[in-house]
């Protein structure tokens, strides 16, 4: 099975960790250290992804060809036509 190669993705942002982060300093009511800690990691995290976003260029992952190129989709069209 073919997979798309996780440096052709858009960049994430850590929205989630974020909030979750947030959630579970708070709900464990974590000491003002730990939260000095959390917030400098995640500062790390957004500022990778941000440069991660403004450095990535876009590739053609199908390198010129149309997506229905696949014998699967070929076979389909055949299938088609026959029934018409």
């Amino acid at each position: 099975m073919k997979k798309i190669s996780r440096k052709n993705l858009p960049a994430y942002l850590p929205f989630n960790l974020t909030a979750i982060t947030y959630l579970l300093l708070d709900k464990f009511h974590a000491a003002g250290w730990v939260y000095g800690v959390a917030y400098t990691l995640l500062a790390l995290i957004w500022i990778g992804a941000l440069t991660s976003i403004a450095k990535e260029e876009s590739v053609d992952i199908l390198n010129g060809k149309s997506s229905d190129g696949s014998k699967w989709a070929q076979k389909l069209r055949e299938m088609q036509n026959k029934q018409n």
